[in-house]
């Protein structure tokens, strides 16, 4: 709106076309105007709002990747200790069978010692 001088009245186009001075199209115009920079403040608003979401689904996507890579280090981590657990049991398999040929070895060892006794 503007001042009027020393009055410190605003006289806007509505105001001075009440009083005859402006014709109306140019009050008609100043709303349109008005609007359209209402419309103007409610898309910048808008644009505002979805750059806030838009920086919001980044920060998720940086969380879920973030969060992808450590259940992929934790596979791997299981992986390898899977694999070291195999790795015991065929060592253990390969012990059982040591000591099962250890007792074998024996057996064939009591029964020569046996058949000597009997001789």
């Amino acid at each position: 709106m503007r001042k009027q001088g020393a009055g410190g009245r605003g006289q806007g186009a509505e105001e001075q076309r009440s009083r005859g001075k402006v014709p109306s199209y140019v009050c008609k115009y100043q709303r349109l105007i008005k609007g359209v920079q209402s419309l103007i403040n409610e898309y910048q608003s808008l644009i505002k709002g979805v750059q806030r979401l838009i920086k919001g689904v980044q920060s998720l996507i940086n969380e879920y990747q973030s969060l992808i890579k450590g259940v992929q280090r934790l596979i791997k981590g299981v992986q390898s200790l899977i694999n070291e657990y195999q790795s015991l049991i065929k060592g253990v398999q390969r012990l059982i069978n040591e000591y099962q040929s250890l007792i074998n070895e024996y057996q064939k060892l009591i029964k020569g010692v046996q058949s000597l006794i009997n001789v």
